[in-house]
């Protein structure tokens, strides 16, 4: 230092410069560990959307699948008609239930398309909130008097699913299948069909006729 007057000052003003850039690095650290704890949170959140968007796509996909419970009726059009009244009432005589009752069994009805000159009976499409009274719908329809009386016919109107299914190639073997089974002499025949309702794989069931 005798040597060198100045420096002492050089070495006072280093410790201010390593106090600086000790203090600056604290900073770094705090900032550094602020962005850890927000990147962590961030991470958690995200994969709590994910798990919210998955479980939501499954829902979509059960509401679909409960929601595609649609039939098609054939009507011919009133002037002045209210479309699902007069549809309500032809569904519950043809159920023997009370329009209120059938109400809240179905979602929505309307008509296709527009009406056309040549007075062609437009499509009704019923959707109903339960596929299980869609299918007490179609299964009484066949021999409900008002449809014969009114000239209605329903037809189904499968789900995307249910449609891919009936072209699955065992489907077309059902019909050669049960009809030989159910003309069998043997008093217990054993026989195999397809079950297919709203299902990702056909099913094959094994059934004993007595």
């Amino acid at each position: 230092f005798a040597q060198c007057p100045s420096a002492p000052t050089h070495v006072s003003r280093n410790h201010e410069y390593l106090k600086g850039y000790e203090f600056q690095l604290q900073e770094n650290t705090d900032a550094v560990k602020q962005v850890k704890e927000s990147v962590d949170a961030n991470t958690a959140a995200v994969k709590s959307v994910v798990e919210d968007v998955n479980r939501l796509k499954l829902q979509m996909v059960s509401l679909q699948k409960e929601n595609a419970s649609l039939l098609e009726m054939c009507l011919e059009h009133k002037e002045g008609e209210i479309t699902p009244d007069e549809t309500l009432k032809i569904l519950s005589k043809v159920m023997s239930v009370n329009v209120e009752e059938l109400r809240h069994s179905v979602a929505t009805v309307h008509r296709l398309g527009q009406k056309g000159k040549n007075n062609q009976p437009r499509q009704i499409i019923i959707q109903f909130g339960m596929r299980v009274v869609r299918d007490q719908v179609w299964r009484m329809s066949k021999n409900a008097k008002i449809c014969k009386d009114l000239n209605v016919r329903f037809k189904e109107d499968f789900c995307k699913e249910d449609r891919e299914t009936r072209q699955h190639p065992c489907i077309s073997s059902l019909a050669v299948l049960l009809p030989s089974c159910q003309a069998a002499p043997s008093p217990t025949s054993f026989y195999q069909y397809i079950h297919y309702p709203s299902s990702e794989h056909v099913q094959t069931i094994s059934v004993w006729l007595l």
